[in-house]
């Protein structure tokens, strides 16, 4: 509960219509926060109460920037992007919930993530935006939900692409992590919204170009060209387990849950493709996920996952 206000951040409704009165709420509670800090920051002595009025500067800037993205839905395109956004953001829950067998649960926005996405919208939505210059630092503890807000961005700017141009494809966004172990995971975690971003553009955008992920991370961990990667896949057939590099990233379909192994690894038409193993799968023909490099510089997919070093 927000004792500044009373709103509900439910991805489902935000999906479903053009309503913006909760998120309006939201940011007049932040509103009413900032002022309720800045009357508390007047009472510190000198050198602090400087630089806590300074903080609370920014939050106003921060506050008027996301209203300027509540505004900025009005515009057609930015708000089917937006809906479309929450769209997959909820169907993606439902594939991860499908899979473990649990029961789905109403999905809901942190406050601070939504107003991260409402807040970049404007300058996503135009090249042109000043605000492009701006580089905004998300920080929360681990766990909060950081990569929920990315990747909110993220998928709003490939639809947002694909309803403007429907054949304008290409690298939409590219995110780098320092350690190969941390980015394997991340990939794991995006390759399920990207499942459900290809299935919305599969179900309302059908003559756009496909939505797809790729992993960027270098020899060590995966074979740079198709042929290494068939000569490991023929290798593992043969019961020889790989050490170090190897294509096979993915244990489980990110959409359906149906466990994958190295015989769900195929190269079809010189392009590693990696099969669901349930026929009933709606990526049984294939996920939108690359692996190796080659495979990356051709396709150039949606969102490239990579370490720092590539």
């Amino acid at each position: 509960l927000d004792e500044f206000g009373d709103y509900d951040l439910e991805m489902g409704k935000l999906a479903s219509g053009t309503d913006t009165s909760q998120m309006l709420e939201m940011v007049a509670a932040y509103e009413r926060w900032i002022e309720a800090r800045t009357r508390v920051s007047e009472s510190y002595s000198d050198l602090d109460r400087e630089q806590a009025l300074e903080h609370m500067r920014l939050a106003r800037q921060c506050a008027s920037r996301i209203r300027l993205g509540i505004d900025s839905l009005t515009d057609p395109g930015i708000g089917r992007a937006f809906r479309l956004m929450n769209v997959a953001m909820v169907e993606q829950r439902l594939a991860q919930d499908r899979a473990k067998g649990t029961d789905a649960d109403v999905q809901r926005w942190r406050p601070f993530q939504l107003a991260f996405i409402l807040m970049n919208l404007p300058a996503l939505a135009d090249p042109r935006h000043p605000e492009r210059e701006i580089v905004d630092l998300l920080w929360f503890p681990t766990g909060g939900g950081k990569t929920e807000a990315y990747l909110g961005c993220i998928a709003f700017s490939i639809l947002l692409r694909r309803l403007r141009r429907e054949k304008d494809g290409g690298v939409s966004a590219i995110m780098r992590y320092t350690l190969r172990l941390l980015t394997r995971q991340q990939f794991e975690r995006a390759s399920g919204l990207v499942c459900a971003l290809e299935v919305i553009r599969r179900r309302e955008l059908v003559e756009a170009t496909p939505i797809s992920l790729g992993l960027w991370v270098g020899n060590s961990a995966t074979p740079n060209k198709v042929a290494d990667a068939q000569k490991i896949l023929n290798d593992m057939a043969s019961g020889v387990q790989p050490e170090g590099s190897t294509p096979v990233q993915l244990l489980r379909c990110p959409w359906c849950g149906s466990p994958l192994s190295h015989e769900n690894y195929a190269v079809i038409r010189r392009e590693l493709t990696i099969l669901c193993s349930s026929s009933s799968c709606d990526f049984a023909d294939g996920l939108p996920l690359y692996v190796t490099d080659e495979d990356v510089y051709r396709v150039q997919p949606s969102l490239v996952i990579g370490t720092v070093d590539k």
